[in-house]
């Protein structure tokens, strides 16, 4: 086995651990109970006005983003892209059923406001942390998650992915408020922070952890 091909398999495997640390980090939110992210937001609002369930929007949506993005970027689709939008959502309720077996719940924190807070600030840098990883592995990403790549790439940097993750986050916020979606201390937490937190965990962990820098003339290895 080639370098190219352990590579390929450390990638893959960073590219699942990330997923599976993002699962954790929400199961987290939702026992802080403290409302959604901004994509999911939004997509509640909108499809409270459609005669579609949520999930059948939000996959429309997803496709109609993955076909924009992809015509600008042909890596936005590869194994990471499929374990996000097929895996997470099994890892996250096998974490939800486990933190909850362990107390670590709504319910049970429900007049705890300051452990709440602090389950809030936790899950939030935990997400961010996956997703810097699996987005570091350059294996594709969910198309919310790939877009603000896909502006600093074409840009050559001078856009910052943080900076342009921050404008479609809050936009999103806007969108679900009024279309009738719950804001909540999550919801703007995320929007501000997440483009942020993700850059910099991408940065000083993901590229580090994963060993690989993409480069237009072959695969570099950290």
């Amino acid at each position: 086995m080639n370098w190219k091909e352990n590579n390929l398999i450390r990638r893959v495997i960073m590219a699942f651990l990330g997923n599976y640390i993002i699962s954790f980090g929400i199961s987290f939110l939702y026992a802080a109970d403290f409302g959604t992210d901004p994509f999911t937001c939004m997509n509640l609002g909108v499809s409270s006005h459609l005669p579609i369930s949520l999930g059948t929007y939000q996959l429309l949506i997803n496709i109609v983003l993955f076909a924009i993005i992809f015509v600008f970027d042909r890596r936005s689709f590869g194994i990471g892209a499929i374990i996000n939008m097929v895996l997470l959502g099994y890892m996250i309720e096998f974490n939800v059923f486990w933190t909850d077996k362990l107390g670590i719940n709504a319910e049970n924190f429900a007049d705890k406001m300051v452990l709440r807070i602090i389950l809030l600030l936790v899950a939030v840098l935990i997400a961010a942390c996956g997703c810097g990883i699996y987005m570091s592995c350059d294996l594709g990403a969910a198309p919310w998650d790939r877009l603000g790549q896909v502006f600093e790439m074409k840009s050559n940097g001078k856009i910052k992915y943080r900076y342009v993750r921050m404008v479609y986050d809050c936009t999103a916020i806007a969108i679900g408020y009024f279309t009738g979606a719950t804001v909540g201390v999550a919801t703007f937490f995320f929007g501000f922070f997440a483009g942020p937190l993700i850059s910099f965990f991408g940065e000083h962990v993901g590229k580090k952890v994963v060993g690989y820098v993409p480069s237009d003339k072959g695969d570099k290895h950290v």
